[in-house]
């Protein structure tokens, strides 16, 4: 990750950062067992997926894979309802999740994404935003690498909710800038309204240090955002 990171920043200003400049916070492994590892993963599919965030994120990444993919049917094409009006109790779960899967396989984006890791990706942000001690672990691993000399905060996916909920437990932090990739902050109803400090009237508490006794906030009006 450092040094993709590095390559990144030279290649898009010329700047060549010292790898002492770049700390990496990693928290994939709290959830496995110890002595597991990714490759373990078990066979997942359809009928992995649970009811209720999983599914709802799911349908979700289906949704967007069709808004922005020629390729990929809308949910609704599929025969279902989509999202905004699907129940999962007038539908057989397992059919609806099957097509989501293959939907998204055909994706450009999620093409090369085999069914067990796209499964491992829901059931991560499902245990992260519902199983506390492992909410407080992520983040704990994001305040073990800020020193008094941390300004940028970069974070991709999962990570960038992780890190967003830390800084805003920390406004100690002397983090400046803070640069999200892929992330899924803004996804309503199924992050955004999870998310801790919570919204207040669609509204999050934007991260970092007050000045002049204001704080600065951030204003969701799009999952897409």
């Amino acid at each position: 990750m450092a040094p993709a990171l590095r390559d990144g920043v030279r290649l898009a200003d010329g700047l060549r950062l010292p790898a002492e400049d770049i700390a990496c916070a990693f928290y994939g492994n709290l959830y496995f067992e110890k002595g597991t590892r990714s490759a373990d993963l078990p066979a997942w599919d359809e009928t992995d997926v649970e009811d209720g965030l999983e599914v709802e994120l799911l349908m979700a990444w289906w949704e967007q894979a069709a808004r922005v993919d020629p390729a990929v049917l809308a949910p609704e094409q599929e025969g279902t309802r989509g999202l905004l009006g699907f129940g999962v109790a007038q539908l057989l779960r397992f059919e609806l999740v099957r097509s989501a899967l293959d939907a998204l396989a055909g994706s450009r984006f999620f093409g090369k994404v085999s069914d067990r890791s796209l499964i491992f990706t829901l059931k991560q942000v499902r245990r992260y935003l519902t199983e506390p001690e492992l909410h407080l672990a992520a983040q704990a691993r994001v305040a073990d690498e800020i020193g008094a000399d941390a300004r940028v905060l970069v974070a991709h996916s999962l990570g960038s909710v992780v890190a967003y909920e830390a800084l805003c437990a920390h406004p100690e932090w002397p983090v400046t800038d803070f640069v999200t990739l892929g992330s899924p902050l803004g996804l309503q109803g199924i992050v955004f309204d999870r998310l801790q400090p919570g919204p207040v009237d669609g509204t999050g508490p934007g991260p970092g240090r007050s000045s002049g006794g204001r704080t600065s906030r951030i204003r969701v009006t799009s999952w897409r955002s």
